[in-house]
C-alpha cells in the first residue's frame, strides 16, 4: 500500500473511531448520568426507583466501553508501562511496539469474532432481558463490532511500525 493511500485509510479509520466515540460512547454516557440521577433521585425523594435502570446501565456500558476502545487507541490512550522499555534502544522498543499491536490485533479480532458467535446464538435462542424484555444479542454485535474497530486500529500501528523510519 502507497503512503497517500495509507494515510488516507488511517483518516478514515481514526475518523470513524472517532465518531463512533463521540456520538455512541459519550452520548451513552450523557444518557448514563441522567438515569443514574433521576433513579437516585426517585428513590430517595420519592421511594419511587426506577425499577430498570440497573439493566438499563448495564446495556449502556457496554455501548461505552467498547465504543472508546478503538478511539482511546488513535489517541494512545491505553494504559502502558514504559518504565523498562524506554530504556531499551529505538529498535528493539519498535519491534515491541511492532509484536504487541500485532498481538493485540489477534486478541481482539478474536473477541470480535467470539461476540459474533455468542451474538448469533442469543439471537436463535430468543435471549431477552428480565425487566424490559430488550433482546440480549444486540449489545454483543457492538462488542463485535467495538472489538473489531480497535483491531483495525491495532493493525494500522503495525503497518506503523513497518513503515521506514523518516528523519527529522
Amino acid at each position: 500500500m502507497t503512503q497517500g493511500k495509507d494515510d488516507r485509510l488511517r483518516r478514515i479509520i481514526y475518523g470513524f473511531s472517532k465518531v463512533v466515540y463521540v456520538i455512541c460512547g459519550a452520548g451513552c454516557m450523557l444518557g448514563l448520568m441522567f438515569l443514574i440521577v433521576v433513579d437516585v433521585g426517585l428513590r430517595y425523594l420519592f421511594n419511587r426507583p426506577i425499577m430498570s435502570s440497573y439493566e438499563l446501565i448495564s446495556f449502556m456500558i457496554v455501548i461505552v466501553v467498547f465504543s472508546a476502545l478503538g478511539y482511546t487507541e488513535t489517541v494512545d490512550g491505553h494504559v502502558t508501562v514504559e518504565l523498562l522499555v524506554q530504556r531499551l534502544p529505538k529498535r528493539v522498543q519498535r519491534f515491541l511496539k511492532f509484536l504487541t499491536s500485532l498481538i493485540s490485533a489477534g486478541l481482539f479480532a478474536l473477541i470480535a469474532q467470539q461476540n459474533m458467535a455468542r451474538a448469533n446464538a442469543l439471537r436463535l435462542e430468543g435471549l431477552i432481558s428480565q425487566i424490559l424484555h430488550l433482546p440480549v444479542y444486540p449489545f454483543y454485535l457492538f462488542a463485535a463490532f467495538g472489538s473489531a474497530l480497535l483491531s483495525l486500529v491495532l493493525l494500522l500501528k503495525v503497518l506503523d511500525v513497518l513503515r521506514p523510519e523518516r528523519k527529522a
